[in-house]
Formats: C-alpha cells, structure tokens, sequence
C-alpha cells in the first residue's frame, strides 16, 4: 500500500509525517537506497496518525556501521517500509529530493 507520508529533510533532521488515518510501525527508513549496494537505514517505532517525527541524519548507518555524513554525501531518496496499525497491511513510499 502506498502511504500518504510527507518528508523533509533539514537542519540535519529528516521530518517524516504520517498523512494516513492510521498508524506506521515497525519502519525501516532508508536513505539513497541501491539496487546492489544499500544505503544508509534507522529503525523506527511508530510514527502516529497525523504525527510528525524528527529523525537525526547521524542515526542512519550502512550495514558495516558507517554514518551518513552530511559532509560527504547527498541526501538524494528516502525509502520507507513499514507494518500499519490497525492492520491496513504493509506500507511503502518512495520519495526523491532536489
């Protein structure tokens, strides 16, 4: 199911907003996603119907530890994938920034 998530990013902070009637849990966020090698993922509890969250750019680590670097990399995508209470199923949503 695709959510109806608004996402910005800012201030080293990615500001996620539920825009469904329901909510997010068990997120899996994911910056600059790849098809062979991934990116940069957190693990998030719950984003509540209606909420917005703050997520610090630094919690976002590669498989081997490494840090999203403001510095040194772009923020170019955001995946999120996620479970939905009550259950409305699995929810994604994919998103670019300029």
């Amino acid at each position: 199911m695709e959510l109806k998530a608004g996402v910005v990013v800012r201030d080293g902070f990615v500001y996620i907003r539920n825009g469904n009637s329901f909510d997010y849990v068990d997120l899996r966020l994911e910056l600059n996603p790849g098809l062979i090698s991934g990116g940069w993922e957190v693990q998030w509890p719950v984003i509540g119907a209606g909420h917005t969250v703050k997520v610090p750019i630094w919690r976002f680590t590669k498989g081997d530890g490494e840090r999203f670097n403001l510095y040194r990399y772009e923020v170019k995508h955001l995946a999120i994938h996620c479970d939905t209470r009550p259950n409305h199923g699995r929810g994604n949503w994919f998103g670019g920034f300029k």
